[in-house]
C-alpha cells in the first residue's frame, strides 16, 4: 500500500482534458472536492473555449477554482515544477468521429494511433529528460486488448509505453469497455433509431462490454486517495466493464426507457458493421469468461 503521508497529491494533471472523459472527470472532481484547494488542477488541451463552454453550461465557477490551462507545448518546461503530481492521460483522437468520418481507413488508424500512442512517447520522453516523475501515470485503455484482432497489438505497444517510467512512477491501465452517461456516443447512435422506432438487432455473438462513467470516475478518486495496492514494477491493470450481449444491452436500454412502446426490428448485419469498423469491429467479439473484469473489486473502495 501507498503510503499517504508520504505521497499527499498536490497536483493532478489532465491530459486531454477538453474530451468525453476529461470534462467529466473535471465536473466529478469539483462537484466531490469543490473546497480542496490543498490540490490544483492542470488542465492541458488544444481546445481551451470547448472548456470554459462545458463551464459554463453546468455553472462551474472555475475563476474560483485552483487550475490553470496550459497548451501542450509548455509541457516540458511546466513538468520541471510540479511536486507530488499525478497524470490523468486522457488524450487521443475520438474513435468513433476518426471511424465515421470520410477519411480513408489508414488515415483514420493513424488519427486514432498516433495520438496515442505517439503522444504519450512524448510526454513520458519529457518526463524523463527533465527528471521530475509522477506519483502515478494512469492511462485509459479497452478491453479489445483481450481479443485476436490486430487491433490488441496496438493496445499492447500504447500500455507499455509506460514502462519507460520504470520504477519511478505507478503504471495505472484501465481497460474500460464502452464508457456509458446520457452524452456517450453509443448511446447517442441508438437513440437515432430509438427516435424512427427502430430497434436495431446485431450479430447474436456481438459483445458489448461497458462501464458507468460514473464509476470510472469513482475509482479514479479512490486512486487518488490511495486506496488500492500497487505495484511499481510493474503494469497494474483494472479490467473496469460489464460484460454483456449487444442485442441484450439494446433490450435494457428500451426496457428502462421505453417500456410501452412498439419498435420494429432493424437487422444489421457483419458486412455493414465491419464496413464502418473494420478491425475494430472484430476486436469487439470476445469470448465470454467471469472472471474478466474486477470492477466490483474496485468499487467496493
Amino acid at each position: 500500500m501507498i503510503d499517504y503521508s508520504k505521497k499527499n497529491i498536490n497536483q493532478i494533471v489532465v491530459l486531454g482534458s477538453s474530451g468525453y472523459l476529461g470534462l467529466s472527470f473535471i465536473k466529478y472532481y469539483f462537484n466531490q472536492f469543490e473546497s480542496n484547494k490543498n490540490i490544483s488542477l492542470i488542465l492541458f488541451s488544444s481546445n481551451y473555449s470547448k472548456i470554459l463552454e462545458f463551464f459554463k453550461l453546468n455553472n462551474i465557477n472555475y475563476k474560483n477554482l485552483n487550475l490553470g490551462f496550459y497548451k501542450y507545448s509548455e509541457f516540458k518546461d511546466l513538468v520541471k515544477d510540479f511536486k507530488n503530481y499525478v497524470i490523468l492521460n486522457f488524450s487521443g483522437y475520438n474513435i468513433f468521429k476518426a471511424l465515421f468520418s470520410l477519411y480513408n481507413y489508414s488515415y483514420k488508424n493513424k488519427l486514432i494511433w498516433d495520438s496515442r500512442i505517439n503522444f504519450t512517447s512524448k510526454i513520458i520522453e519529457s518526463i524523463i529528460e527533465v527528471g521530475n516523475y509522477p506519483v502515478f501515470f494512469l492511462l485509459p485503455s479497452a478491453v479489445w486488448i483481450y481479443s485476436d484482432s490486430k487491433i490488441s497489438d496496438y493496445f499492447s505497444k500504447w500500455e507499455n509505453i509506460l514502462n519507460l517510467l520504470k520504477n519511478n512512477s505507478y503504471k495505472i491501465v484501465f481497460r474500460l469497455g464502452v464508457v456509458i452517461d446520457e452524452n456517450s456516443s453509443w448511446l447517442k447512435i441508438l437513440n437515432y433509431f430509438f427516435k424512427f422506432n427502430l430497434k436495431p438487432v446485431f450479430n447474436s455473438n456481438l459483445s458489448f462490454p461497458y462501464i458507468y462513467m460514473n464509476d470510472v470516475l469513482k475509482v479514479i478518486i479512490n486512486l487518488i486517495n490511495f486506496k488500492y495496492k500497487l505495484s511499481q514494477e510493474e503494469l497494474n491493470i483494472f479490467d473496469l466493464f460489464i460484460y454483456t450481449k449487444f442485442n441484450d444491452f439494446i433490450n435494457f436500454i428500451l426496457k428502462e426507457k421505453y417500456p410501452y412502446k412498439k419498435f420494429k426490428s432493424f437487422y444489421i448485419s457483419d458486412y455493414l458493421m465491419e464496413l464502418f469498423f473494420r478491425d475494430y469491429y472484430k476486436a469487439m467479439f470476445l469470448e465470454y469468461r467471469n472472471d474478466f473484469s474486477n470492477l466490483k473489486e474496485y468499487l467496493k473502495n
